[in-house]
Parts: structure tokens; sequence; C-alpha cells
């Protein structure tokens, strides 16, 4: 049996939450990993609607003339487990709250 929801069983990138939304900066990202054990894989969760677990490439780029950093996915690594989509959705993201 196949129990992965549909695309319409979640929100919609309009129906997410301002903090779901904001842009991240580098500052904000460094804090948010400081929180961490340094040799903690990072890993990146993808398409809510049909979630996978990515790595991150060892690779960031700065396009001065936007003013952005870029990090570039790595390779995909599973589908993203039950435990990393609560974790998201309890961070206060309501794109990875599975709707039952």
């Amino acid at each position: 049996m196949n129990d992965n929801p549909t695309h319409d069983e979640y929100p919609t990138a309009g129906e997410a939450t301002e903090q779901a939304d904001e842009q991240l900066t580098v500052g904000e990202l460094v804090e948010l990993l400081s929180e961490h054990d340094p040799d903690t894989p990072v890993r990146l969760a993808t398409q809510p609607a049909w979630a996978f677990a990515n790595a991150l490439a060892p690779v960031a780029a700065a396009d001065e003339r936007a003013g952005v950093v870029w990090l570039a996915e790595g390779r995909q690594l599973a589908y993203l487990p039950d435990t990393a989509r609560q974790a998201l959705a309890e961070a206060g993201d309501p794109r990875w709250t599975r709707h039952t």
C-alpha cells in the first residue's frame, strides 16, 4: 500500500507561514548551525509533497552582483524520513506537516 500523500494534501507556498517564506541570511544560517555539533552531517529536505533527503555539495559561491550566496545541492540520498518531516514541521514550517 502506498501511504505517500498526494501533492494536494499539503499547503501551497502561499499558505506557508511567513517564517517559511523568509530569506535566510548567511549570519542567520551560521547562527542556526552553531547550535549543533560541528561534526553532524547537514542534509537538505526538498519537495514537501514527495519529500527527499539530499546532501549539500561542499561548495558555496557568492554572486556579488545579486547579493546572494549559493549553496549547491548534492546527490539525493533517500526519501525524507518521517522523523525529519516532523522535526521540520515542529520547527515552524507547515509545508512538512502530513495532512491525513
